[in-house]
């Protein structure tokens, strides 16, 4: 009788404990749940993400102004480029009479554009920008009118003789485009520039000649 009784009562003391531990497990679950909730609840808030300011628009670039030729630049060109003239003289005779390579190089330096240019319009009282705007105008006027001349040269010599009709018109018809895509010297320029240029012009081409012309034997 003790037996039989004996082995009901361990299993009902197995099922009791097995039933505590599971009561145990599934209490932690909520519990830890319960805690995470809290923590949330109690966390302070994070801060938001700061917004992006918009890119600033680029500002308009402002055109620079073009120069515009006056008839005082033309007397400005005169002047300058004979002081410029006289620079480059001085200076080819203080090389060939230089004692050491030194002065030597020092005088061919002097001779230089950059340096006489800045000595001549420093002389005449006038921003060596200005003058080097000045004379680059100039000599662009001058310079396309010598190639435009020197390819009016060329059409004029063309020998035509003995070419079928229809071979001369299309040569004279060449020629006509050409002349039309020639740059003209004095676009943007005003009409009294223009006539006061024409009055000057062998003056401003002689002084530029004899400008290259020094420059290149002061080079050597």
């Amino acid at each position: 009788m003790l037996k039989a009784f004996h082995r009901p009562t361990r299993s009902i003391v197995a099922l009791t404990l097995a039933a505590a531990l599971l009561g145990a497990c599934g209490k932690d679950k909520p519990e830890a749940a319960t805690s995470a909730a809290a923590q949330a609840e109690t966390a302070p808030p994070q801060a938001a993400a700061p917004a992006v300011a918009p890119a600033a628009a680029a500002p308009t670039p402002v055109a620079a102004k073009s120069f515009v030729l006056a008839v005082a630049d033309l007397d400005l060109y005169e002047q300058g480029l004979d002081k410029e003239n006289a620079l480059v003289k001085a200076a080819m005779e203080r090389a060939r009479s230089a004692s050491s390579d030194a002065e030597k190089l020092d005088a061919k330096f002097a001779a230089t554009p950059r340096q006489t240019e800045t000595e001549a319009a420093g002389a005449l009282g006038v921003d060596a920008g200005h003058y080097r705007k000045v004379k680059e105008a100039v000599n662009q006027i001058l310079g396309t009118q010598e190639m435009n001349a020197a390819l009016e040269k060329q059409f004029q010599g063309m020998n035509s003789e003995g070419l079928s009709e229809e071979l001369k018109a299309s040569i004279e018809q060449n020629k006509a485009n050409l002349r039309a895509s020639l740059a003209d010297p004095f676009k943007d320029i005003t009409p009294e520039v223009v006539s006061e240029f024409q009055a000057r012009q062998a003056r401003l081409a002689a002084l530029r000649a004899e400008n290259i012309g020094l420059l290149m034997n002061a080079g050597r």
